[in-house]
């Protein structure tokens, strides 16, 4: 039999072990990432995963498959967040958080928001109840490797959400409420 200190020796050995690899060290696939842009007092955020292309031939047709509702990222859905009411291609958006869903197509594009910001990619809600959709039209661009999501241009009153992956990008036009009288200037 062994002794008391013999056990507790071997106990602190595996709590050593243990401790020494941090819980969720394995690198994900997939990082999370996130950008924000306030224009005139409106914080507007992007919160999202990262996937890579890696050396993936037509993302848009084979990785996300044409037609298929998915959400622009992996694992949880991406999110958008707007501390304030906003006009989004044209439409109104209440301040909030949603989540952001796509259906692609070889013409325009069908971008969805839902209520509920905490939905897993796997499982997308149903277009029925989407809170709003609007159609972009896809352009070509230079060849990007993780999904990017970024505001390319900034006015006193508006700016444009861009998203970026593989050799395809869409942008979203944004207009704030203004909280102070235009100057008239840019």
């Amino acid at each position: 039999m062994k002794d008391g200190s013999t056990i507790r020796r071997f106990f602190f050995a595996l709590l050593a072990i243990a401790l020494a690899v941090p819980a969720g060290a394995q690198v994900k696939a997939s990082e999370r990432g996130s950008v924000s842009q306030t224009v005139d007092g409106t914080v507007i955020t992007v919160d999202y995963s990262r996937p890579q292309v890696r050396g993936r031939q037509d993302v848009f047709g084979k990785v996300v498959p044409a037609g298929d509702l998915w959400t622009p990222g992996a694992n949880w859905a991406t999110t958008l967040e707007v501390s304030k009411p906003i006009r989004l291609q044209g439409r109104d958006l209440a301040a909030g958080k949603y989540s952001m869903w796509m259906v692609t197509g070889p013409g325009d594009w069908t971008v969805y928001l839902h209520r509920n910001p905490r939905l897993f990619h796997t499982n997308p809600p149903k277009v029925e109840d989407m809170l709003m959709s609007f159609t972009v039209r896809p352009t070509q661009a230079e060849h990007t490797e993780l999904i990017t999501f970024d505001f390319p241009r900034v006015a006193p009153d508006s700016t444009t959400l861009r998203f970026r992956w593989a050799m395809t990008a869409l942008s979203m036009d944004i207009v704030t409420q203004a909280t102070r009288p235009s100057t008239g200037m840019p």
